[in-house]
């Protein structure tokens, strides 16, 4: 039927042999669950592309260990590293606070409190015997497949709205139970368009992003579900451009989305080739400036209220102070 059809269109067969199973270990055995998606991206080093939310899971008090479901293949994950800019972009909001933004309605003005997902959403895993190491040697015995392809600058610059799409990865790989999650899980091919290319930063004002560097992040109809972080979107030609990285919940609620956003590869290809901190100051800036066309949410609460509070303080002989934080988008 349908997905023969889409399977014909798009040359997956052999890529989810380089797609794994996140599983993610607390101190007990037993609180072991499949969370999320990684892709082989370089098959010498043994570097796994995934999310930064994924790859932030690997902590002191976890173990994390990917796996290829109905094989015996486990591999440790031994280092993660999470790119700046999504770092840079939390920090911002971490001092900000969230975007109350501003809505017509018929019920007249409506304002809603939101933190904007976080971009450029990309984590590396390694599973390197001796990670930092420039031999690039990998744990005795492990054999790894061959890696997927990302698709270089050209194909890149051709993506557009419209484009078919396939994502390779284990939605609803957590919702199993912490015994079978990390065997029963199987790799699923989903297929889609790209519904539109932009930014999670919303606009402050009408018209064309300014900032390209923000402009990369690919709206999308295919299915997903928890579990889907971290999946490689592959366009038509086979090749990796995006990594599927947040949903859009269906009827308001859930982990089954509707529609979904992957981050292009621009900025993970800067990570696998050690340029991304040196280009961090041209990301931050772009950030910065979008946010700065937000009116401080601050200066805002006190236009509004300032009135109310000074008749207040001078009926209660009190001092006219009031404190707010986070911005606005008008």
């Amino acid at each position: 039927g349908q997905v023969a059809a889409e399977s014909a269109r798009f040359p997956v067969e052999g890529l989810s042999d380089a797609v794994f199973l996140v599983v993610v270990e607390g101190k007990a055995a037993q609180h072991r669950y499949g969370s999320a998606t990684a892709f082989l991206v370089d098959d010498k080093c043994g570097i796994f592309a995934t999310n930064a939310h994924v790859a932030e899971t690997l902590t002191p008090d976890s173990r994390v260990v990917l796996r290829q479901p109905g094989t015996d293949v486990e591999l440790e994950v031994t280092a993660a590293k999470v790119h700046p800019a999504y770092l840079r972009m939390r920090e911002i909001f971490d001092e900000t606070g969230p975007i109350l933004e501003y809505r017509r309605t018929k019920k007249g003005q409506e304002y809603d409190n939101s933190v904007p997902s976080l971009q450029f959403d990309f984590g590396l895993l390694y599973v390197q015997a001796n990670p930092g190491d420039k031999d690039c040697k990998l744990p005795e015995g492990v054999t790894l497949p061959k890696a997927l392809k990302l698709a270089p600058a050209d194909s890149l610059a051709q993506v557009k709205a419209g484009d078919p799409i396939a994502i390779v990865g284990y939605p609803g790989s957590g919702n199993f139970s912490a015994t079978l999650a990390p065997l029963a899980a199987l790799p699923r091919v989903d297929f889609g368009t790209i519904r539109a290319i932009g930014s999670t930063l919303p606009a402050a004002k009408p018209g064309p992003f300014e900032h390209t560097l923000l402009d990369t992040v690919l709206f999308h109809s295919a299915a997903t579900i928890g579990g889907s972080s971290g999946s490689p979107v592959i366009n038509s030609k086979g090749e990796v451009i995006a990594v599927h990285a947040r949903g859009i919940a269906a009827n308001g609620g859930g982990r089954s989305y509707q529609e979904g956003g992957a981050d292009g590869i621009e900025a993970l290809k800067l990570m696998l080739d050690g340029t991304a901190e040196g280009a961090l100051p041209q990301y931050a800036a772009a950030i910065s400036a979008r946010v700065k066309e937000y009116v401080p949410l601050a200066a805002y609460a006190r236009s509004i209220a300032m009135d109310s509070v000074k008749s207040t303080a001078k009926k209660y002989g009190m001092r006219e102070e009031i404190g707010s934080s986070g911005l606005l988008r008008t």
